[in-house]
């Protein structure tokens, strides 16, 4: 019975979404072959407690090939995402859709390995981080429907060269980056780099009112402002630990990593509670 009702109010919702409904991205992805993909590809994550409160937002990515031999695809995200279901006893994940429709229960498949803090012991925000800011997720139960809808999500290939080290770079188009987008895929000439892990602290940078799509809503055209810093400078873990490489089956089979020498302009599609926008950014090696 766990979890049953909020299942079954979630999967009325879904039932209620077309099929073929513009994602909440719609407008917001960049001008080339593979922009409409990284956008069907993010995932909107929701962490929730026994009786369905929601106390957790997050982003993630489906990665393309990276089905075991039983499963579906896999989902790159954040390893604090993954760390706060640990924190509340009996927490569990849902997993949304860009099209807004609820697909169903996601949970922990690999985490990267404990290390340092990035050698960021300087941000405040994250003294005592001490693991590696990246984990795959599994989907574990569907909703009605769900199944389909989740299959039918091609997913971003990983880059098979990934780039050594973190990544960081400074948001500032549309506004910058925030709270919420952890575990979103980076994105880089179609392929993934990247999950996004944190941003740094900036108190000082004054807000500004963005338009961004509504991660709810069937509407294609529908936008709402919110407000976000005017810029904000995110940081991003590439995806080489083998647990993880492990995890993505066949995706990561073939992955390998090196220095990057020149800086990458990047997409994430990311979710800020329930409103998503594709963040613009040229990350560098931090």
């Amino acid at each position: 019975m766990r979890h049953r009702c909020l299942l079954f109010a979630l999967a009325a919702l879904a039932f209620a979404i077309p099929a073929r409904a513009a994602t909440c991205f719609d407008g917001q992805v960049p001008n080339a072959p593979w922009g409409p993909r990284a956008a069907e590809a993010a995932v909107r994550l929701i962490a929730s407690l026994p009786d369905g409160r929601a106390f957790a937002a997050a982003s993630g990515m489906v990665v393309a090939g990276s089905a075991q031999a039983t499963g579906e695809n896999r989902i790159l995200t954040a390893a604090h995402v993954a760390r706060t279901l640990g924190e509340h006893p009996g927490a569990w994940l849902a997993v949304f859709s860009s099209r807004g429709m609820y697909l169903g229960r996601a949970d922990l498949a690999a985490h990267a390995a404990p290390g340092p803090a990035f050698g960021l012991v300087a941000n405040d925000n994250f003294l005592g981080l001490r693991f590696g800011d990246a984990a795959v997720l599994r989907m574990v139960a569907f909703a009605p429907g769900g199944a389909a809808a989740y299959a039918a999500i091609a997913g971003v290939p990983l880059a098979p060269l990934q780039p050594r080290g973190l990544l960081e770079g400074r948001f500032v188009t549309p506004a910058g980056i925030d709270h919420g987008v952890s575990g979103a895929g980076v994105v880089a000439d179609g392929a993934i780099v990247g999950v996004m892990a944190f941003k740094a602290r900036d108190r000082a940078m004054p807000a500004v009112s963005v338009a961004a799509g509504d991660a709810t809503s069937t509407a294609p055209a529908s936008r709402r402002m919110i407000r976000l810093p005017r810029e904000a400078e995110g940081f991003a873990q590439p995806v080489i630990d083998p647990a993880l490489l492990a995890a993505l089956g066949t995706a990561g089979q073939t992955v390998a990593h090196t220095r990057a020498v020149a800086p990458l302009a990047v997409f994430v599609p990311g979710f800020i509670k329930d409103a998503c926008i594709g963040f613009r950014a040229t990350m560098k090696p931090a």
